[in-house]
C-alpha cells in the first residue's frame, strides 16, 4: 500500500462491482479510507472486506442515488464513520433499455435519469458542503463516451450521460472557490458485469467482443482496473490543476470517430 491518500477519506457510489469496486480497491490501496456504497448489499460487503483483507480501511453504507433521503443518509454515515469527506466518486449508474427514444416509456426514461444524472446531482449536492468543510477535495463524477458521440438505440443513457458532463463542467466553476475540483470521466467499452450483462442480453456472446475490439485502435476493452488508475489521477496531487475536464478512457475508439462511418466505394474513393 502507498500513502499518497493517507488521512483522505473517499465515497464511492456503485462499489459493489465493476468500475466503482476497482476504484474502491484502488483508492484504499493508496491510502484512502473508503465507503463503499451500492444497493446490492452483499456485493458491497464484499468490496469492504476485499479491502480490509489487503489492510486497507472501509464501510458499507446501502443507498440508492435515485432517493434523496437515502443520499444525504449516505454522506452523513461517510463523515460519521471516518470523520469527513475529502473525495466523492459519483460512479452508480443504470445501463439504459435498448431501444428507439420513441419506444420509452416514461418510466424507462424517468428510471434513467434518475439514476444516471440526478443521481449524481444529488450526490456532489450531499457531498460539496461535507467535503468543503475540510478545505476542499476532489468530485469525479461518471460519464461515458456516449454522452460525447451518440449511438441508435440507447437514448436515454446517452442524454443522462451527456448531462453530466454539463454538470461536471457547471459544478467546475462553481466549486473552484471551495477547493473542490471536479472532473469526469467517460469511459468507452470495460470488461464489467455490466457489459457482460448487456452481451447476454443481446445474445451476442464472445463474437460481440471480437467485433467490439475491431473498433478500438488498441485492440480491446479496458479493464475496470485501468478505469480506476485514472479515478486514482485525477483525484491526487498529480490532477491537481485538472478541474472541469472529461478524461476519456476508450483506447482511442473516439479518436476519429470514424469507426461508425461505411468505408468508401470504389468510385467515392
Amino acid at each position: 500500500m502507498s500513502d499518497e491518500l493517507t488521512g483522505k477519506v473517499a465515497l464511492i457510489t456503485g462499489a459493489a462491482s465493476g468500475i466503482g469496486r476497482a476504484t474502491a480497491l484502488m483508492l484504499a490501496s493508496k491510502g484512502a479510507a473508503v465507503v463503499v456504497a451500492d444497493i446490492q448489499e452483499g456485493a458491497g460487503r464484499e468490496t469492504v472486506q476485499q479491502i480490509e483483507g489487503a489492510g486497507g480501511r472501509a464501510a458499507f453504507v446501502r443507498a440508492d442515488v435515485s432517493d434523496s433521503q437515502a443520499v444525504d443518509a449516505m454522506v452523513r454515515a461517510a463523515v460519521e464513520t471516518f470523520g469527513g469527506l475529502d473525495i466523492l466518486h459519483a460512479n452508480a449508474g443504470h445501463a439504459g433499455f435498448d431501444k428507439a427514444l420513441v419506444d420509452h416509456a416514461d418510466s424507462e426514461w424517468n428510471l434513467v435519469m434518475a439514476i444516471n444524472l440526478t443521481g449524481v446531482f444529488r450526490c456532489c449536492r450531499a457531498a460539496i458542503p461535507a467535503i468543503a468543510k475540510r478545505g476542499g477535495g476532489s468530485l469525479i463524477l461518471t460519464s461515458s463516451v456516449a454522452g460525447i458521440h451518440a449511438a441508435p438505440y440507447t437514448g436515454a443513457y446517452n442524454v443522462s450521460k451527456a448531462g453530466v458532463i454539463s454538470l461536471t463542467k457547471t459544478l467546475a466553476m462553481e466549486c473552484a472557490p471551495l477547493g473542490i475540483r471536479v472532473n469526469a470521466i467517460a469511459p468507452g467499452q470495460v470488461d464489467t458485469p455490466m457489459w457482460a450483462q448487456n452481451e447476454d442480453e443481446a445474445e451476442a456472446g464472445d463474437e460481440g467482443s471480437a467485433v467490439l475490439a475491431e473498433l478500438i485502435p488498441l485492440g480491446r476493452m479496458a479493464t475496470a482496473e485501468e478505469v480506476a488508475e485514472c479515478v486514482s489521477f485525477l483525484v491526487s496531487d498529480a490532477g491537481r490543476y485538472l478541474t472541469g475536464e472529461v478524461l476519456t478512457i476508450d483506447g482511442g475508439m473516439m479518436a476519429g470517430f470514424n469507426f461508425l462511418m461505411p468505408e468508401p466505394s470504389g468510385d467515392e474513393a
